[in-house]
């Protein structure tokens, strides 16, 4: 999350770089009242910071005093609230107050343009808490959302290419994508001009050749869950019986609202089990910079295959929906990661 400081601001910092898993973050949360933020924020906040091993805290006086967002050219910005997940979860939308404008070259490092891509087992509304975060940083955001354009789920064979119909063209984007959309960012980025892959909570593609749906374990594992027409329950209900699976997707705190938790089942796609046959046939993309985030101990596997590869990772040690539930953080991430792949992080 970007932010600007006003003078006098006392704030505590906690930081944690660990380079060996390319882990790097900071949590910014004011003292007391000193700034305009409300003292139970706990926002995390895109930084360039030493390296160092381990966690440490300090207290500092920021050198600038408000907490605010702005866009490049000093103007506010404020992305607005109106998707329901925002509210839901609004650590970054929380940050609209107190604004004051950010240095040019501050803007100049954030201007990066990023497309999102949500898995086809749920709709692009998953990641709209962090684009509304990265957007908030004065980045250029795409999510497009496949499912919003068709009845039924398109083949995974076809999936690329109706990502392709809804995204625009122009200045070379690092593709993001979360969970079983880690082939679709892969393939995608062989399609495009691209800066850079980040895979979010997701299997690391095949450098070439076919990518299923899922991972084998999974589709045993749902081959038990088909109903006599061969359809599947929607995603979130594949693991009602399993406390600790829901827990570690983080489907445990969407339910905590129900309205909102009903909502977000409501947009999910019914699949034929005879969908997850499918492939994708990937072209080689392995010259492509790459980085992977780690957002749940379901892809502790993925996060030790992305390492054998020689990705910068990073591990936030939260949820399959941290985009959802922790924007700002998965935002930050998203952030850190791109000044590893694309020095500068300038057009």
């Amino acid at each position: 999350m970007a932010v600007c400081l006003l003078a006098g601001t006392e704030l505590a910092f906690e930081q944690d770089v660990k380079y060996g898993q390319r882990r790097i973050w900071t949590s910014v949360r004011p003292k007391a009242s000193s700034c305009s933020i409300p003292p139970r924020t706990n926002t995390w906040c895109w930084s360039s910071i030493s390296a160092t091993t381990g966690r440490t805290a300090r207290t500092a006086t920021a050198a600038s005093a408000a907490v605010s967002v702005c866009s490049p050219g000093g103007a506010q910005r404020n992305p607005g609230s109106a998707h329901p997940l925002v509210r839901l979860f609004p650590d970054c939308a929380s940050l609209q107050s107190g604004l004051r404008r950010c240095p040019p070259d501050f803007w100049e490092t954030m201007s990066l343009h990023f497309i999102l891509v949500a898995g086809p087992l749920v709709r692009a509304s998953s990641w709209e808490p962090t684009a509304e975060c990265l957007r908030a940083a004065g980045c250029h955001v795409q999510v497009p959302d496949v499912l919003a354009h068709h009845h039924s789920p398109p083949a995974w064979s076809a999936w690329t290419s109706q990502l392709l119909d809804h995204v625009s063209r122009g200045d070379e984007p690092i593709v993001v994508g979360h969970s079983s959309a880690s082939a679709l960012a892969a393939d995608l980025a062989t399609k495009l001009p691209v800066r850079g892959i980040i895979i979010v909570d997701g299997d690391v593609p095949p450098s070439r050749g076919a990518a299923f749906p899922v991972r084998p374990a999974l589709h045993d594992f749902i081959k038990g869950l088909v109903e006599p027409d061969g359809m599947l329950p929607i995603w979130s209900r594949w693991f009602a019986s399993d406390t600790r699976r829901m827990s570690l997707v983080g489907l445990d705190i969407l339910a905590r609202d129900a309205a909102a938790f009903a909502r977000f089942e409501s947009e999910l796609p019914r699949m034929h089990i005879g969908w997850f046959d499918d492939t994708i046939e990937l072209a080689d993309w392995e010259h492509i910079p790459a980085g992977f985030i780690q957002t749940s101990a379901i892809y502790d596997h993925a996060a030790i295959e992305a390492q054998r590869c020689g990705w910068p990772t990073a591990n936030l040690q939260g949820t399959h929906l941290h985009p959802t539930h922790h924007p700002a953080e998965t935002a930050n991430a998203i952030l850190a990661m791109s000044q590893q792949l694309v020095p500068g992080g300038k057009h």
